[in-house]
């Protein structure tokens, strides 16, 4: 009974490592679902180059290019605080690398 909870353990573990180290994206999560919500802030015109993985349990990171609507520079630091704590109160992500552009670059 006991070698039976070990494999049970041992085989969900294995599953949790292969995904962290294949970056795979948390569960429950979706890539649209995150952009949806990035481009519901105000300022934002799109997003695109989304990345989100696990980095270790519980160790959430995003990166993404974020097209803005045209605008004063000084209102970005107010639309990037926004974008983090939607990010970290929504999804759990509390490490972002996110790059704004005044227009779409042509990736992605």
């Amino acid at each position: 009974m006991i070698s039976i909870l070990i494999l049970v353990s041992s085989g969900r573990l294995l599953i949790e490592t292969v995904h962290i180290l294949a970056e795979g994206m948390p569960d429950g999560m979706t890539a649209s679902g995150v952009s949806e919500t990035i481009k519901s802030v105000p300022g934002v015109a799109e997003v695109h180059d989304l990345h989100i993985w696990t980095v270790s349990p519980g160790f959430i990171a995003l990166s993404a290019h974020v097209v803005l609507q045209d605008q004063t520079l000084s209102l970005t630091d107010g639309i990037m605080a926004e974008l983090k704590t939607i990010l970290a109160t929504q999804y759990g992500i509390d490490h972002t690398t996110i790059q704004f552009e005044c227009a779409f670059c042509g990736q992605g």
